[in-house]
C-alpha cells in the first residue's frame, strides 16, 4: 500500500505542476531581447554614411540611402524572438552578358547570363544589418555593434578601389561600434 501512496502523490504533483503554467515560462532576464525595430536607426545611420561615401568615391554616386528591412517573423516562434534583418545594395558599372559556358539543365537554377562590372570603376556592395545568427551559406565574420552585426560583400575589379572602399567603410563601422555600448 505505501507503493500505490508513493505512485500516486508524484501523479499528483505532476499533474498539479503541468496545471499550474499552462503558459511558456518567461525567457530569463538575459536572453528578453528588445523589440527589433530598436535597431533600425543605428542600421539607417550607418548605411546613410556607407551612402555618403559618394564625395569620395565617384563609383558610390548616387547611392541611395534607403535601407530594405526584413523581418524574420516565423509563426513557431515566441513573440520574444523576432529578429532584426535589413540589407542594402549598391551596383555601379555592372551588366549583364550572356555566358558562352551555359549549357540548359531543367534541373539547374544557374542563369544563361553573367554578371561583368567596369575594370575601372565598377563595384558591386551588399551590407546585411541583422541581430542573432547568421543565417546565409557564405561564411562570414560580421562586425558587431552593441547587438547589431554587419557583413559587408564587396566586389570590385579594380584593387586600389577596392581597398579604398574596404578602409573608409571599416572606419565608418569602428566609429559606429566604439559609440555604441556593448550588449
Amino acid at each position: 500500500m505505501a507503493r500505490r501512496t508513493t505512485t500516486l502523490r508524484v501523479v499528483v504533483i505532476v499533474a498539479a505542476a503541468c496545471a499550474a503554467s499552462p503558459t511558456p515560462p518567461a525567457p530569463r532576464a538575459a536572453e528578453t531581447p528588445k523589440d527589433p525595430h530598436h535597431l533600425a536607426p543605428l542600421a539607417r545611420r550607418i548605411v546613410a554614411r556607407v551612402a555618403a561615401l559618394g564625395e569620395r568615391f565617384p563609383s558610390m554616386r548616387g547611392a541611395s540611402p534607403e535601407l530594405w528591412q526584413i523581418y524574420s517573423i516565423d509563426t513557431s516562434r515566441l513573440p520574444w524572438q523576432e529578429r532584426f534583418e535589413a540589407r542594402w545594395d549598391h551596383e555601379h558599372g555592372a551588366s549583364w552578358e550572356p555566358d558562352p559556358t551555359y549549357v540548359p539543365d531543367p534541373h539547374s537554377a544557374r542563369s544563361p547570363y553573367r554578371s561583368r562590372l567596369d575594370p575601372e570603376h565598377g563595384l558591386r556592395l551588399t551590407l546585411w544589418l541583422y541581430e542573432g545568427a547568421w543565417l546565409g551559406l557564405s561564411p562570414v565574420t560580421p562586425v558587431e555593434i552593441g547587438r547589431l552585426r554587419v557583413v559587408v560583400f564587396l566586389d570590385a575589379p579594380n584593387p586600389a578601389l577596392r581597398a579604398a572602399l574596404d578602409a573608409a567603410i571599416a572606419e565608418i563601422l569602428e566609429s559606429e561600434r566604439a559609440g555604441v555600448p556593448s550588449p
